[in-house]
């Protein structure tokens, strides 16, 4: 039995044998890591792409501490969500951003932000839709391998099913 340690992303506690150690932090396992991973990725990706396509900052500027939190407002959504919200509003927020004067990046991220958070339930609730659509199409095709591979055909009782 190994000593006691903490996952660094669920904070769940654990066994140093059954946890997996990367670099000098244990995680509960391999995909809980990956799945961080891609997290974090994805999260520079949006920062870079707000401050890059919005904010007009150049590779290497350091983005605005505010950028941080105003996406720490929206963390009930996933990463993928929030992105796509930047995605469909791209050329409203383009064209409030070239149309209307601003003191500085904190108006800008305000505004911003306000645009994302009247749209973002709506997209929110159309990648649940589709995801359930997703889901039950699975289980059809599921379903329908069943009953190609003849588990459709239903014995009454275990002694025809020998016969």
């Amino acid at each position: 039995m190994g000593r006691r340690v903490k996952c660094q992303i669920t904070k769940e506690y654990g066994d140093s044998d059954t946890f997996i150690k990367i670099g000098r932090y244990y995680f509960r396992d391999q995909d809980t890591y990956d799945k961080e991973e891609k997290r974090k990725a994805l999260r520079k990706e949006l920062t870079y792409f707000i401050c890059s396509e919005f904010l007009d900052y150049k590779p290497g500027q350091r983005f605005p501490a505010l950028l941080s939190k105003k996406l720490k407002e929206l963390d009930f959504y996933n990463d993928e969500v929030i992105f796509e919200a930047f995605r469909q509003k791209q050329s409203d927020i383009k064209f409030w951003m070239n149309n209307k004067q601003f003191d500085g990046d904190y108006g800008r991220l305000s505004y911003i932000f306000a645009i994302i958070s009247n749209s973002i339930g709506d997209i929110y609730r159309t990648a649940q839709r589709t995801k359930r659509q997703e889901k039950l199409i699975e289980q059809e095709v599921h379903t329908d391998d069943l009953e190609i591979a003849g588990t459709s055909v239903k014995a009454k009782n275990l002694a025809d099913w020998l016969n």
